[in-house]
C-alpha cells in the first residue's frame, strides 16, 4: 500500500457510535469502510450537567462513562456538534481529521504552524529538573504536513502494517512521548494511515508499552 493523502483509510474515516449519539445509517466507503451517516447528533433528550470553560458535560448513559461536548455545540449550535468543518464545504472530503489537516496545509502553507522553545540549559536540584528555554522557533503548515506525509510513508513500511490495513484489520498504535511536535506529527501520520490511535504516559515508561503490546 503505497500513501496517498486522498484514498488513504484515515481520509475516508471509520468511527464507533456511542449509544447516546443517534445516525440515520450506515454507509459503506468507496475503500470498504463501514462509517455512519454524517448525520449523526446528539439525542436531544440529553440533559447538559455543567458548563465549564472549554466543555459541556453531557447525562450519558454508560453508568462508567464521562460525556462531553464542546461548549459551541450546546451554545450556538442547538447542542449538535458541527458536521462538517467549514474548510472542508464544497470539497466532497469525508468529515475526518487527515483531511481538515491536509486542507488546512494547502489553505494556510506558508502561515505558522507549530511553535516550540530550544532548550538551552538543563540542570538538576535534587530529583528535580529545570530547563531554560529560548525564544519559540516556529513551523508552516507546509514544513508541518510534509513530515507528517513522511511519517505516514514510514509507518505503512513497517511489517504488517498495510497488509492489515488492506484487509480492513484494525491496527492500534501507541504513542508514548512528551507533548512535542513530534507527538503531534506521529500522531497525524497514524490518523492519516486509518491506524487507530491510543497514547501512555511517558511518566510510565517504556516498559508500559511492552505491557500494552502483550494485553493487545
Amino acid at each position: 500500500m503505497s500513501y496517498n493523502p486522498t484514498s488513504m483509510p484515515g481520509a475516508s474515516g471509520s468511527a464507533g457510535v456511542h449509544k447516546d449519539v443517534e445516525y440515520d445509517a450506515y454507509n459503506l466507503t468507496p475503500d470498504g469502510y463501514v462509517m455512519p451517516i454524517v448525520t449523526q447528533s446528539i439525542k436531544s433528550t440529553i440533559k447538559v450537567l455543567q458548563m465549564m470553560t472549554y466543555a459541556a458535560e453531557l447525562e450519558c448513559s454508560e453508568a462508567d462513562t464521562r460525556h462531553w461536548i464542546h461548549r459551541w455545540c450546546i451554545e450556538k449550535n442547538n447542542g449538535q456538534p458541527a458536521l462538517m468543518p467549514p474548510i472542508l464545504l464544497g470539497t466532497n472530503l469525508q468529515p475526518t481529521v487527515p483531511n481538515v489537516f491536509r486542507m488546512a496545509a494547502e489553505k494556510h502553507r506558508e502561515r505558522p504552524c507549530m511553535g516550540a522553545r530550544p532548550i538551552q540549559m538543563q540542570h538538576m536540584d535534587g530529583k528535580k529538573q529545570y530547563w531554560q528555554k529560548g525564544a519559540f522557533k516556529w513551523r508552516n503548515y507546509g514544513e508541518i504536513y510534509a513530515d507528517v506525509e513522511a511519517a505516514a510513508k514510514g509507518l505503512l513500511q513497517l511489517p504488517g502494517i498495510s497488509e492489515k490495513r488492506l484487509q480492513k484489520k484494525q491496527v492500534v498504535a501507541a504513542l508514548l512521548a512528551e507533548t512535542t511536535q513530534e507527538w503531534m506529527i506521529s500522531a497525524q501520520a497514524a490518523l492519516a494511515c486509518g491506524l487507530t490511535l491510543t497514547t501512555v504516559y511517558a511518566t510510565l515508561g517504556h516498559g508500559m508499552c511492552v505491557c500494552l503490546f502483550v494485553c493487545v
